[in-house]
Order: C-alpha cells, then structure tokens, then sequence
C-alpha cells in the first residue's frame, strides 16, 4: 500500500493533468488535534506546504508567492510592449490625409478584451483576455453550423493558461481517453510556422485547454495570426478555425494586472 504522501501525490498529479487552472498543485502538511500529520492538497493556516524539495510554513509561502506577483507584474509592464498595430494606435502623425468626403462610416471592427470573474462561493478571482469570436474557415455540417470560437488567456492569483473556447462543445476523433478527460494533438499554424500542439478537453466541455501554458502564451502576445485544425466526429475533411492575435498584447496585460493584485 502506498505510504499517504505518495497516494495525495498520485491523486493531485492525475488531477491537474484535467484541471489546468490548477495545474501546479500544492501539498500541505496539516498537523491533527491528535497529533498526526495528515498531507492534503486543501490549505490548513497552522501547516507546512511543499516548496520545491523542502517544507516552508504556509505564512512564508503566501510571502514567497506575493513577491513573485510584484515581480511578474513589473515583468509584464517592462517586457509586454505592444505596438502600434497591435494596440490599435496609428503609427503616423495621428493627421488625416483624406478628404472628409472621401471618409466613410463603417463599424468597429471586434477586438480582443478583457474581463474579470469571480467564484461566487469561495470569492476566488480569474481575469481573461480573448479574441474576436470567429467561425470555422469552411461552414460545417449539421447540428454544428455556426459554431463559434475563440482564442483566450486567463490567469489566477498563482497559474496563467491558453485555451479555445467554443459556443457547443467540440465532438472531436482520434482522441486518447484518460479518467474525466480526453487528451489530442493536432496541427496549428502560428504565422508562417506550423507545429503540433497538445490539448485536453474535459467531457463534454466546450473548452480545449493547451497542454504547453508558457510557450502558447509567448506565441500569442508575439503573433498576428494562430489557425487551429480540428478532427471533428460528422465532418467531411478538417475543421480549421483562424483566430486572431492583433491586440493580445493590450489584453493580456490587463489581465495580468487585475491577476497581479489578488
């Protein structure tokens, strides 16, 4: 029989491969009225919490994780620059060299946005960053014409991740089932670069998560354009969504400015 620690070690580790929001969990060491030491992945204010390979007081971890916070927060604010184009800004002299005849009324295009939520129940917050939403590049078939989608960027007190989120939930082939989940690899084009990218999606969830956070998240801010192509159940050939970058990079920062204070 597995000793505690390496059970709570195994559950949490199975856990996070499904709940990337949670991703890197942590392990407390709760000392009971008894005297035991029991180990959980729920927070106890009188324990220790795994950090790295050593053990560190609950106190002194919340204080390790609020200087990491600052930091990611002028980080952001002194790397993640946007240009011109991708912040919408004019790159000229701001003067219009049209006729005022010749200007024409049109509508704004949809731009990336940001946006907070928060957990009712337990008051835990997450920001976001998502794109326009977008439709499949060719129409699908039937029951999922019109299906709508979006690239988007979220991130909590402690976690950032990327994901795909869809207006009904993807029915997707050649998927490997695992417990709660299904793991896939497809092809995605970022720019003029095409590489293979590894997503899960919870049953009957409507959103993909990214497997690789970090790297998906740099290509995000630093891109223009991300084509996604999807093994959908009833489709005659691939289903290929396009997304767009321009104006991640405002987005994004926003994000991580509202996630940099909580």
């Amino acid at each position: 029989m597995e000793q505690p620690l390496q059970l709570i070690l195994r559950v949490i580790v199975l856990s996070s491969l499904f709940h990337p929001v949670s991703a890197i969990a942590e392990i407390y060491k709760c000392p009971a009225p008894n005297g035991n030491i029991t180990y959980s992945h729920k927070p106890c204010g009188n324990g220790e919490v795994k950090s790295g390979n050593d053990w560190v007081s609950v106190e002194e971890k919340r204080e390790q994780e609020k200087q990491e916070r600052e930091a990611r927060r002028k980080k952001g604010s002194d790397s993640t620059r946007c240009s011109a184009s991708d912040s919408g800004l004019s790159s000229g002299n701001g003067e219009a060299e049209v006729e005022p005849t010749q200007v024409q009324q049109t509508a704004p295009k949809p731009k990336w946005h940001s946006f907070e939520s928060e957990d009712k129940m337990s008051g835990d917050k997450s920001a976001y960053a998502v794109s326009p939403s977008t439709t499949s590049n060719r129409p699908m078939e039937f029951p999922y014409g019109g299906t709508e989608s979006w690239i988007g960027f979220g991130c909590d007190s402690k976690n950032e991740w990327a994901y795909l989120g869809f207006s009904q939930a993807p029915n997707l082939n050649n998927t490997e089932t695992k417990d709660g989940y299904n793991l896939f690899g497809t092809r995605v084009r970022w720019d003029d670069a095409v590489d293979s990218e590894t997503f899960t999606q919870e049953w009957g969830d409507p959103i993909l998560h990214f497997r690789n956070n970090n790297q998906v998240i740099q290509r995000i801010v630093g891109g223009n354009t991300v084509l996604v192509e999807l093994n959908w159940h009833g489709q005659k050939r691939a289903v290929i969504f396009t997304y767009t970058l321009r104006g991640s990079c405002k987005a994004i920062a926003e994000a991580r400015q509202r996630c940099s204070t909580y």
